[in-house]
């Protein structure tokens, strides 16, 4: 009998070992590549591509990567909106640009994120802390200040590959390449 537990419980043990190896993220980057291209020009041209779309954030050449800056909109209001304060900005998105060398030419990798601000969802369900309609707390205490982790709420929501796919014809605009 004791056997079985001994044997049940390594079982146990060796399954949620085995569970909590954190797993490689595969991500889907919508890549291209172009031919008789310099790293350089590619460099350039998709830095300029990211201009167009984002503010860039980070530009690291020696690497071949560009990272933008984090855009907030609301969909509700179809248009680009800065940092707000308000619980109307509910999306934000984050590109990141990839150039390296691949034989004779280039293999550009776009990835567009998806976030979802879920906090502006939850604000009207949050259970009201005394008996009567007199608020208890400031209205800064109320959304915990301006600490981002303690008022909004972001959660992946996929890619946008329609976006990326623009980006890389962009680029491929850009090098006067057809795609």
């Amino acid at each position: 009998m004791k056997l079985r537990y001994v044997a049940a419980a390594t079982w146990v043990a060796t399954f949620v070992a085995g569970c909590a190896e954190p797993r490689a993220e595969i991500l889907p980057y919508s890549r291209h590549t172009f031919e008789s291209v310099s790293r350089e020009t590619a460099f350039d041209a998709a830095q300029a591509t990211m201009n167009e779309y984002f503010r860039v954030d980070e530009a690291d050449s020696a690497r071949g990567i560009i990272r933008s800056c984090p855009v907030y909109e609301n969909p509700a209001a179809q248009g680009l909106v800065g940092r707000s304060l308000s619980s109307s900005v509910s999306e934000m998105r984050v590109a990141e640009l990839r150039v390296q060398q691949e034989g004779n030419g280039i293999q550009a990798e776009c990835l567009v994120r998806v976030y979802r601000n879920s906090a502006a969802q939850q604000q009207p369900f949050v259970a009201q802390a005394t008996a009567d309609d007199t608020p208890a707390q400031t209205p800064i205490q109320e959304t915990q200040g301006f600490e981002p982790d303690g008022r909004e709420n972001w959660s992946s929501a996929g890619f946008d590959h329609k976006l990326e796919r623009q980006m890389l014809a962009s680029l491929a605009e850009r090098l006067g390449v057809s795609r």
